[in-house]
């Protein structure tokens, strides 16, 4: 009876082995294309694509988590993201905790934080440098130290009026480190959803828009952002607003989030469709100066450029 059970053990551990040998590896090489996006999660499945806009190719990999904002730079040779915990089967929730990896996503290092967000540093000679955000505070992170760099934004800290210490829901910094535009939810003194300019050199604040989600342009010129279920451009100089018809879009979704490219000229749209504890997400690419919209065929949420 205890050679049967030593045998059983043995057994279980040669599984967990082959199991832990044999599962799904990517090389960040090969994550080539222009966008990085994971699937919506069924069943405890998850996967992670790229797609290619010359090719119109979407290519996948299994992967053993839920990861969220799924950053990949090519230049650094890097991938970053936020790894689900903490949830109850059938459900998730857009934090996690935050881990960074280097040649194989196989090793992930954790950093020890679990902010609500993440995105790269989009300044010059910062390649370790990341933008994370609560939703109270926005930091400059290091993941080669995992350590904070700097403070940028802190209502727990700053002197905010009663009436603007509003929840984060996504900020926007210029290529030049110069502004940070910051997305903040309507409360019980300000009712709707409002993009700040914040001088990140002055510490000068100035209200822009009623909306959400911003996404500066490369050349800081326009500020992409939803208000009202409508995608919208607000010209930084003259405050000039471009609507765009969602009927190019899905009707029956609604904006998620947007994201400019390197040239400035698309923009990466999220939609989703369903209440909050069951969603379905669909990725577009928009053209803003043709108006052309592209869909990619395989749903997902969490869409990113790849840099290289």
């Amino acid at each position: 009876m205890k050679k049967r059970y030593k045998f059983l053990i043995i057994i279980v551990i040669l599984i967990a082995i082959f199991l832990f040998v044999c599962r799904p590896r990517l090389s960040i090489t090969e994550l080539d294309g222009d966008i990085v996006f994971v699937s919506e999660p069924q069943k405890r499945h998850f996967q992670l694509h790229t797609y290619d806009i010359a090719d119109n190719e979407v290519k996948s990999v299994d992967v053993s988590r839920l990861f969220f904002f799924p950053t990949v730079d090519l230049i650094n040779n890097r991938f970053i993201c936020l790894i689900q915990y903490g949830s109850t089967p059938g459900s998730y929730r857009e934090y996690g905790s935050l881990v960074k990896a280097e040649h194989k996503m196989g090793k992930l290092k954790a950093c020890g934080r679990y902010p609500e967000s993440i995105q790269l540093d989009p300044r010059e000679n910062n390649e370790d440098y990341v933008i994370i955000t609560s939703f109270m505070d926005v930091e400059i992170f290091n993941m080669a130290t995992c350590e904070t760099v700097e403070l940028l934004y802190s209502w727990r800290k700053g002197t905010e009026l009663e009436e603007d210490k509003r929840y984060i829901d996504r900020v926007s910094m210029s290529r030049d480190g110069k502004y940070l535009y910051l997305g903040k939810i309507g409360n019980a003194f300000r009712p709707a959803d409002s993009i700040v300019q914040l001088n990140l050199i002055t510490r000068e604040r100035v209200s822009l828009v009623d909306g959400s989600r911003p996404s500066i342009s490369p050349d800081g010129n326009r500020l992409a952002f939803i208000d009202n279920d409508t995608l919208k451009i607000l010209d930084i100089d003259t405050r000039a607003v471009i609507d765009f018809d969602k009927s190019n879009f899905l009707k029956q979704y609604h904006f998620s989030t947007v994201d400019w490219d390197e040239s400035g000229s698309k923009l990466l749209v999220e939609m989703y469709y369903g209440n909050e504890n069951e969603r379905t997400y669909r990725i577009f690419i928009l053209d803003v100066y043709s108006g052309n919209v592209t869909a990619i065929s395989t749903p997902g949420m969490q869409a990113s450029w790849i840099r290289k």
